[in-house]
């Protein structure tokens, strides 16, 4: 029996909406890099591969970004600390073999063409790929909430010029000044027409392993998690108790999967949370309540769109939502809550309880039985799913406390994966279309 194909497209997209939430809120940098440099690709003549690897690394090139602090650095158009992320980036993806292409991409996509590089390239030494990537992104970044005027086009313009043959590949710059003479180009990046456009650029990528797509939610997972020193395994602890409780439900090996999926991606709306209201020691203020409870509501609308997992939205989105109909953001009650939804919620209490914080340290066996129970019959979370896990507390407790950091985990899984991207004939493309 043939795997099933997963499109890496959608997946993709998502977890780019994700990384531009750090920017305070949800802008569209990593879409209009990719578009812009797609163009340039397509002028250069790049082949398939080419453009897939261009368009993964423009999508995840600040992938190394985690705080709003380091993300008001980057944005300064020739900051000498943009290397520091892009080194990051370039960590965080090489662990997956499938990425490493896109990984080295990353890690020159702040490279200079004259040199004086911290790496240590110069000129044709850095990727073409990086190359196409620094001159996009800094064209959006000049752009950067400017209407698209004669006058506003026209100072991005001057100043790239004046980049020319010093940060950037002096050919590149020719081929962005065509393509900016057209007021299309500009209006491309404000409208919302951008999603189309890039859909119709974009070479459509699969695979048949799912190991691609855990690898890839694993090292977004690991980025959510650095917003606070206090929550670095979280995401994995919430994911993998996720997955021990549908198994001992019944779930089938592909649902258990999928809810593992939804656990290390649950969180990703955090990335639009300031840090220190994550990682305030006192008590919120209300306001701050407001702000941080608004994540769910991002992780829902990041995650709809994973067209090959469909639900799991809710199941990541649902963690704070109560059968009582008392949780956020939506206000769901037990109606509306699948078995899935209920599972992740119990899941993301049990680990947060055992979990230290910047308030308090983890809570001990006595204490997390207390407050789940109560939780249980109060009618906030599911009273079958919470006997369940506090039957089986002493596993649950060892799975929590024995997650390895990402690195580790991410090694601990190579050897003998299969994780690659599969190229498509036209047949195999028109059968997709009629499934």
């Amino acid at each position: 029996m043939n795997k099933p194909l997963i499109k890496l497209n959608h997946l993709i997209h998502s977890l780019s909406v994700g990384i531009d939430l750090v920017s305070s809120g949800i802008l569209r940098h990593h879409k209009n890099v990719a578009l812009i440099a797609l163009k340039i690709g397509n002028v250069i003549g790049l082949d398939k591969k080419e453009l897939e690897v261009l368009f993964i690394a423009s999508m995840l090139h600040d992938i190394g970004v985690v705080s709003q602090k380091e993300r008001k650095l980057i944005e300064v158009y020739d900051s000498p600390r943009n290397y520091i992320h892009a080194c990051e980036g370039y960590r965080i993806l090489k662990s997956i073999p499938t990425f490493n292409d896109v990984a080295k991409v990353i890690r020159h996509h702040h490279d200079k063409w004259i040199g004086d590089n911290r790496i240590g390239t110069k000129e044709y030494e850095i990727p073409l790929a990086s190359q196409i990537i620094f001159l996009a992104d800094r064209v959006d970044i000049l752009s950067k909430q400017k209407k698209y005027t004669h006058e506003a086009t026209s100072i991005v313009i001057e100043r790239i010029k004046e980049s020319s043959g010093t940060l950037f590949n002096s050919e590149l710059v020719d081929i962005f000044l065509d393509l900016a003479k057209s007021k299309s180009f500009w209006l491309d990046l404000k409208e919302n027409f951008s999603d189309e456009l890039l859909k119709e650029l974009t070479p459509e990528i699969y695979t048949y392993s799912l190991d691609v797509v855990i690898d890839l939610c694993y090292a977004m997972a690991y980025v959510i998690d650095r917003k606070s020193p206090f929550t670095s395994k979280h995401s994995q602890r919430v994911a993998t108790v996720a997955r021990e409780l549908s198994r001992l439900m019944g779930f089938s090996p592909s649902e258990q999967r999928q809810i593992f999926l939804a656990g290390l991606l649950h969180d990703i709306g955090k990335l639009a949370i300031p840090e220190e209201i994550i990682n305030k020691p006192g008590a919120l203020t209300k306001t701050e309540i407001d702000i941080i409870m608004s994540h769910t509501y991002y992780t829902y609308h990041i995650l709809k769109h994973l067209k090959d997992f469909p639900g799991i939205e809710k199941w990541a989105a649902f963690h704070h939502e109560k059968l009582n109909g008392k949780g956020y953001p939506f206000g769901i009650d037990y109606h509306d809550m699948s078995v899935g939804a209920r599972i992740m919620a119990v899941s993301d209490i049990f680990t947060a309880l055992t979990e230290d914080r910047p308030y308090r340290k983890g809570m001990d066996e006595s204490n997390v039985r207390k407050i789940m129970n109560q939780m249980a019959s109060g009618g906030e979370i599911d009273q079958d799913i919470t006997s369940l896990l506090l039957d089986n507390y002493n596993n649950f407790h060892h799975i929590v406390m024995s997650i390895e950091e990402f690195f580790s985990s991410i090694e601990n899984r190579k050897n003998g994966r299969s994780s690659t991207i599969v190229e498509l004939d036209s047949w195999e493309k028109l059968k997709l279309n009629f499934q």
